[in-house]
């Protein structure tokens, strides 16, 4: 305060200052207790938070890998595989896999068909 009071050049000279107890009202009081609680939980679900993402995100991160690992060792066998399952790969891998297969086969014969058609069409 005194800073203050210089920097304007007021003349005024702070000796003492002494707080004194305030006690807001009564309306206030409660206010700012929903406050505090509100405050309160915000940070508690946020900490709650922050505790689900860091167990669940690394077990979903390994899960892609292995996905992506089985992906990129389908592509490399030319999309050839047995069709016994995979017996160290956890059962959501294997119906991944299963859907895959089945959607790439129906894809290829789609576009098998489509690519016949304009062969008849265009006589190439």
């Amino acid at each position: 305060m005194q800073k203050t009071l210089d920097y304007y050049g007021s003349g005024i000279q702070i000796a003492q200052v002494q707080m004194q107890k305030v006690d807001p009202p009564a309306q206030v009081i409660d206010a700012f207790r929903d406050v505090q609680a509100a405050q309160a939980d915000l940070q508690r679900l946020q900490n709650e938070a922050q505790t689900y993402a860091n167990r669940v995100v690394p077990d979903a991160r390994g899960r892609a890998a292995q996905i992506i690992q089985v992906a990129e060792g389908l592509q490399g066998a030319g999309g050839r595989r047995s069709d016994r399952p995979e017996r160290t790969l956890p059962e959501s891998v294997r119906r991944i896999q299963e859907s895959a297969r089945r959607h790439t086969s129906t894809h290829l014969s789609r576009n098998h068909g489509a690519h016949s058609r304009r062969r008849r069409e265009t006589g190439v």
